[in-house]
């Protein structure tokens, strides 16, 4: 169960830029995006979101 919460990715709603893995905590709840990471690459294509740096 603790494995599948570090599955998805954290994108910022205010700027759809990804915060990735671990950075959701700088995000307010209420705008935080949740993309598993198997559906990345997808959600990319769809949407546009800026990858996370670093």
């Amino acid at each position: 169960m603790i494995g599948e919460a570090f599955s998805r990715v954290c994108v910022d709603l205010r700027t759809l830029t990804e915060v990735g893995l671990y950075g959701y905590h700088r995000i307010p709840p209420a705008q935080r995006l949740w993309i598993w990471a198997a559906d990345l690459d997808q959600a990319r294509k769809d949407l546009p979101i800026t990858p996370a740096t670093g």
